[in-house]
Parts: C-alpha cells; structure tokens; sequence
C-alpha cells in the first residue's frame, strides 16, 4: 500500500494537539525516517526504492527533490542543522548492510557531501546539537560522542550499558536525554553535554522511548510503548519528580 507522511499540530508548551492532519507526501515506496525544517517549510525523508534508499526532500510549493541517490549506498536518518543550511545523514554499503554506518554532512540543495565520522555504533543515529556546531551519535563501543564539526575533534560523554542513539538535546545545550535498556526496559536518562552523572529521566515498567524536549526546555515528551504522548518535568524544571502526564489519547476503535 501507499506509504505517506503527514504533519499534526502540536503545543509542546501546552502539551495540547491543534488543527488538523495534512498530507506531505503520498507513494507507494517505503518512507523512513524524516525530518521537518527549521521554518517548517520543507521536510526530509529517506525512501527505499529497490536495493537503495535514497534521501529527499518535499517542499509545500515544489515537487520533490532527490538529494542523495548513490545507489551502492543505503542512505538514513536524514536531519536538518538548526540554521537550515546543512543536512546530515549516515550512510552504508546497499550490499553490506551488516557493516558500521558512517557520518555525512551536506548542503541543503544536496551538494558538498562530507565525511565526518567514519564509523557509527548500531544504526547510525545521531543528533544536531542547538547551535550547529556539532553533533552527538553512538559510537562502535556504544557510547554517546559529541563531535565537533569545526575541529572534527569528539568528546565521550556517557559510560554505562544499554545506551541507545535515540537522543533529543536540551535548547539550551546543555543536555542530552537519551534511551537506555535497564534490566527488561527502556528507561529515559540525561548526560550533561560536558560529561559527568547520568540524571534519571523515566524509570518505569514500560518502554519508555523517543524523547523530545519542548522549545522551554520545561518538559521532556516520550512516547510508552509506542502508543500514547506522555511527559514529565525536563531541565528548566530542574528535573522535579513527577507522575508521568498523558498528552495524547490514541485509542485504537474499531
């Protein structure tokens, strides 16, 4: 069937939906991950097409727009740097899809293409940092780095097991919320963006997975199980204990 990608509203602030689902895409080719644009214009996503997966890009006046489309390559998680400017992505051998991810970064029409790390841990996720000027992603032995693009320099910042690449980063920089299998679990924990005591985020008896960070930095959205929105106190509340608040109500009806 036809995969499509639409786009839904949402206060983070106010943790309330608005409006209603429009459509951003429509093929029958299976979409993957994708990324919305700074100005909201725009948005990335990575489509498999045969053997390859390719990245592109659908604009709300345009047709869409093949950025990546080296075939010997599988190309994923497609993000957009905070200013919009540049686009980093992971990539691999379409032949070796055991082998390590590595880390690219490119122009937002697709041109200069780079390397910047040149091997990933497990699927090759990663995240900008607010500023631009680097970005954190899971290394061979399983730890959140950051890099920094100037210098190409990196910096671990967690030593614990069960880390996972799924990571949002505070607006202010300042922190990296993260999931980590704990025991039969998936636990959200934070690390300082300099290193130091991981903070525990969510400790429950479901998965606890995708955290998001609203604009304030007030709440940190995550996603039990995959089914409903809920969030709890993020970094501007210093972390205050409290019982997971639900947002969304995705009750499946027949």
């Amino acid at each position: 069937g036809r995969r499509a990608r639409r786009q839904l509203r949402f206060d983070a602030e106010l943790g309330r939906l608005r409006g209603a689902v429009t459509p951003l895409t429509s093929t029958g080719d299976l979409i993957y991950f994708f990324d919305v644009s700074p100005d909201g214009r725009s948005a990335l996503f990575a489509l498999r097409r045969g053997p390859a997966t390719t990245i592109w890009r659908a604009d709300a006046t345009r047709a869409l727009v093949q950025l990546a489309s080296d075939a010997q390559y599988e190309h994923s998680n497609p993000l957009w740097s905070p200013d919009g400017k540049t686009i980093a992505f992971s990539r691999r051998p379409s032949r070796e899809l055991q082998s390590a991810f590595s880390l690219w970064t490119m122009a937002a029409d697709g041109a200069n293409p780079q390397r910047r790390v040149e091997r990933m841990g497990l699927n090759g996720l990663f995240t900008w940092m607010p500023d631009g000027r680097g970005i954190v992603h899971v290394g061979p032995d399983r730890q959140l780095y950051l890099l920094d693009l100037a210098s190409g320099t990196e910096r671990r910042l967690t030593n614990e097991p069960g880390v996972m690449p799924v990571v949002a980063i505070s607006p202010d920089g300042k922190w990296g919320i993260y999931q980590c299998v704990v025991g039969a679990t998936i636990d959200l924990h934070a690390v300082p963006a300099t290193g130091g005591d991981v903070q525990i985020v969510v400790a429950s008896r479901t998965q606890d997975y995708h955290p998001s960070v609203s604009p304030s930095g007030r709440w940190v959205y995550y996603l039990p199980d995959h089914e409903n929105l809920y969030r709890v106190p993020g970094p501007a509340q210093n972390w205050r204990p409290a019982t997971p608040e639900r947002v969304t109500d995705f009750t499946l009806t027949p």
